[in-house]
């Protein structure tokens, strides 16, 4: 019933990895059973609020008016239905006809990636991860605010489909949270203000020293000695007793992770340091940037053949 110069489909949102920002559309020459029979490719781009990802164009026929076109129905359409559409549509040079619409099956990603609560939760600070339960987590901001004043507010993360996501509440900011900040800090800084710099990058060495030689002198013996004493005790201990060694080696275990985590949450603000003089005196003449000196002189050896994804931040191989 439609004379069409093109026509195609449209995902309202990515079919793949699940964008809801992304609306995916393929296109070819004249009615569309040859490309969704998968006889032909046809055109494809991705089009987002601000851009267009042009992927392929072998027919030629998808421009970039009618992409803006096309994904402006598709939103429609979703919005109308109120989940991500599969739609099927034709252009007949003068008209966009909407053909027909379904919901997107075989994906059950399109979730809500919203925060359960107000404040600022970041997926990069993933050390939370290695923590055995929400006791551990607190233990490290109580041992947190005993060194320099850190007050944490709870929650300490939340945890959305599955990806836990660490608190920045803590964090200096205008308005109350910079307040509760400084006035937890303040007092530490006449104690012993070289811990308290220690939280600014240009600072960091002043500090981790410090946390380091109190880990090898005072946490890892004491964390060793405990340990060891529960060991010998778990095998005849009462049920109430086994409870109160968990809760007792979690506190300690929070503890003890808090200066693992202050020393090794040093590195990047050392690296802001390499960042800043590369930038400065290097950039320019080597044309590269500073991750080159991290990565080394050498690429490391591949443990998975044909895996190019190089990083420490994957606790199962990709």
């Amino acid at each position: 019933m439609v004379d069409p110069v093109c026509a195609g489909v449209a995902f309202s949102a990515d079919p793949v990895t699940a964008d809801r920002e992304a609306v995916v559309i393929t296109a070819t020459t004249g009615v569309a059973d040859r490309l969704v029979g998968g006889a032909v490719p046809g055109d494809e781009c991705v089009v987002r609020r601000r851009s267009i990802e042009r992927i392929r164009l072998p027919e030629g026929v998808l421009t970039r008016r009618l992409a803006w076109r096309v994904a402006a129905l598709a939103r429609d359409v979703e919005a109308f239905a109120g989940t991500p559409q599969d739609v099927e549509w034709a252009w007949d040079g003068r008209r966009l006809w909407l053909l027909q619409s379904r919901p997107i099956t075989g994906v059950d990603r399109f979730v809500d990636w919203s925060s359960p609560v107000d404040g600022v939760f970041h997926r990069a600070f993933r050390f939370g991860e290695w923590l055995p339960g929400p006791r551990m987590e607190r233990a490290l901001h109580a041992w947190l605010a005993e060194q320099v004043g850190q007050v944490a507010p709870e929650p300490h993360h939340v945890v959305v489909n599955g990806w836990y996501f660490y608190s920045m509440n803590w964090a200096p900011a205008p308005g109350m949270a910079l307040g509760r900040t400084l006035r937890g800090v303040i007092p530490h800084l006449r104690r012993d203000w070289r811990r308290v710099a220690g939280m600014l990058p240009d600072f960091a060495h002043l500090a981790y020293g410090i946390y380091e030689a109190e880990w090898r002198r005072e946490l890892l013996p004491r964390y060793r000695a405990e340990t060891d004493e529960a060991a010998g005790r778990v095998e005849d201990a009462s049920p109430d007793a086994l409870v109160e060694i968990i809760d007792r080696l979690t506190d300690l275990a929070g503890t003890y992770f808090g200066s693992v985590a202050v020393v090794a949450g040093s590195g990047y603000k050392v690296e802001l340091r390499l960042a800043r003089f590369w930038n400065r005196h290097l950039r320019d003449r080597l044309g590269t940037s500073h991750l080159a000196v991290l990565e080394g002189l050498a690429r490391p050896a591949a443990s998975t053949p044909n895996v190019s994804l190089e990083s420490l931040d994957w606790a199962v191989r990709p």
